[in-house]
Protein backbone atom coordinates (compact mmCIF):
# COMPACT_ATOMS: atom_id res chain seq x y z
CA UNK A 1 0.00 0.00 0.00
CA UNK A 2 2.88 2.56 0.39
CA UNK A 3 2.53 3.13 -3.69
CA UNK A 4 -0.48 3.90 -3.02
CA UNK A 5 -0.45 6.70 -0.69
CA UNK A 6 2.99 7.78 -2.15
CA UNK A 7 1.48 8.06 -5.33
CA UNK A 8 -1.52 10.38 -3.69
CA UNK A 9 1.73 12.47 -2.15
CA UNK A 10 2.93 13.18 -5.61
CA UNK A 11 -0.68 13.73 -7.19
CA UNK A 12 -1.11 16.31 -4.71
CA UNK A 13 2.62 17.96 -5.57
CA UNK A 14 1.15 18.02 -8.69
CA UNK A 15 -1.62 20.23 -7.73
CA UNK A 16 -4.60 17.14 -8.89
CA UNK A 17 -5.79 16.54 -5.38
CA UNK A 18 -8.74 18.27 -3.60
CA UNK A 19 -9.23 17.71 -0.01
CA UNK A 20 -11.90 17.96 2.14
CA UNK A 21 -16.22 17.42 2.00
CA UNK A 22 -16.51 20.71 0.04
CA UNK A 23 -13.64 21.00 -2.08
CA UNK A 24 -14.52 17.15 -3.25
CA UNK A 25 -18.21 18.26 -3.54
CA UNK A 26 -17.33 20.84 -5.67
CA UNK A 27 -14.87 18.46 -7.72
CA UNK A 28 -17.37 16.11 -8.57
CA UNK A 29 -19.97 18.21 -9.44
CA UNK A 30 -17.28 20.09 -12.21
CA UNK A 31 -16.19 17.25 -13.80
CA UNK A 32 -12.91 17.64 -12.62
CA UNK A 33 -12.61 14.37 -10.24
CA UNK A 34 -12.17 11.66 -11.71
CA UNK A 35 -11.48 9.11 -8.37
CA UNK A 36 -13.23 9.93 -5.11
CA UNK A 37 -11.15 8.31 -2.13
CA UNK A 38 -12.91 8.36 1.52
CA UNK A 39 -11.28 7.43 4.80
CA UNK A 40 -12.82 4.89 7.18
CA UNK A 41 -13.32 7.16 9.72
CA UNK A 42 -16.29 9.26 7.26
CA UNK A 43 -19.31 8.97 8.71
CA UNK A 44 -21.99 6.60 7.03
CA UNK A 45 -24.19 9.41 6.16
CA UNK A 46 -21.35 11.26 4.04
CA UNK A 47 -20.01 8.30 2.73
CA UNK A 48 -23.73 7.51 1.29
CA UNK A 49 -24.04 11.02 -0.16
CA UNK A 50 -20.22 10.21 -1.68
CA UNK A 51 -21.33 6.80 -3.24
CA UNK A 52 -24.36 8.85 -4.96
CA UNK A 53 -22.30 11.63 -6.52
CA UNK A 54 -19.98 9.41 -7.57
CA UNK A 55 -22.47 7.20 -9.15
CA UNK A 56 -24.67 10.02 -10.79
CA UNK A 57 -21.23 11.73 -12.64
CA UNK A 58 -19.49 8.30 -13.10
CA UNK A 59 -16.44 8.64 -10.99
CA UNK A 60 -15.17 6.28 -9.29
CA UNK A 61 -14.66 5.77 -5.51
CA UNK A 62 -12.54 3.95 -3.17
CA UNK A 63 -13.96 3.65 0.48
CA UNK A 64 -12.29 2.55 3.76
CA UNK A 65 -8.52 3.53 2.94
CA UNK A 66 -6.58 5.00 6.16
CA UNK A 67 -7.07 8.39 7.04
CA UNK A 68 -4.14 8.31 8.83
CA UNK A 69 -1.85 7.96 5.63
CA UNK A 70 -4.11 9.96 3.44
CA UNK A 71 -3.34 12.78 6.40
CA UNK A 72 0.52 12.06 6.50
CA UNK A 73 1.33 11.87 3.01
CA UNK A 74 -0.81 15.06 2.56
CA UNK A 75 1.03 16.94 4.87
CA UNK A 76 -1.98 17.70 6.67
CA UNK A 77 -2.35 17.55 11.13
CA UNK A 78 -6.16 16.29 11.12
CA UNK A 79 -7.50 13.04 9.51
CA UNK A 80 -8.62 13.55 5.76
CA UNK A 81 -11.39 11.81 5.30
CA UNK A 82 -12.31 12.68 1.60
CA UNK A 83 -9.80 13.58 -1.27
CA UNK A 84 -10.38 13.49 -5.15
CA UNK A 85 -7.64 13.11 -7.09
CA UNK A 86 -8.47 15.60 -10.61
CA UNK A 87 -6.04 14.01 -13.28
CA UNK A 88 -7.26 10.68 -15.16
CA UNK A 89 -3.59 9.26 -15.47
CA UNK A 90 -3.03 9.03 -11.61
CA UNK A 91 -6.91 8.07 -10.75
CA UNK A 92 -6.28 5.11 -13.14
CA UNK A 93 -2.61 4.09 -11.72
CA UNK A 94 -4.24 4.57 -8.31
CA UNK A 95 -7.26 2.08 -9.07
CA UNK A 96 -4.70 -0.59 -10.77
CA UNK A 97 -2.32 0.00 -7.15
CA UNK A 98 -5.64 -0.73 -5.13
CA UNK A 99 -7.13 -3.60 -7.01
CA UNK A 100 -3.78 -5.19 -7.21
CA UNK A 101 -3.30 -5.27 -2.71
CA UNK A 102 -5.52 -8.11 -1.84
CA UNK A 103 -4.67 -6.75 1.84
CA UNK A 104 -5.65 -3.18 1.59
CA UNK A 105 -9.16 -3.90 3.41
CA UNK A 106 -10.89 -1.10 1.37
CA UNK A 107 -14.06 -1.57 -1.16
CA UNK A 108 -13.60 0.10 -4.28
CA UNK A 109 -17.31 0.76 -6.44
CA UNK A 110 -16.34 0.80 -10.28
CA UNK A 111 -18.71 3.37 -12.36
CA UNK A 112 -16.63 3.72 -15.71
Amino acid sequence: MNKFYNLIGMAKKAGKVSVGYNKCEEAILGNRASLVITSEELSQNSLKKFKNSCEKYNVKMISNASGEELSRMLGNDRIIKVVSIDNKGFSRKLWELWEENSKCGGDHIDKN
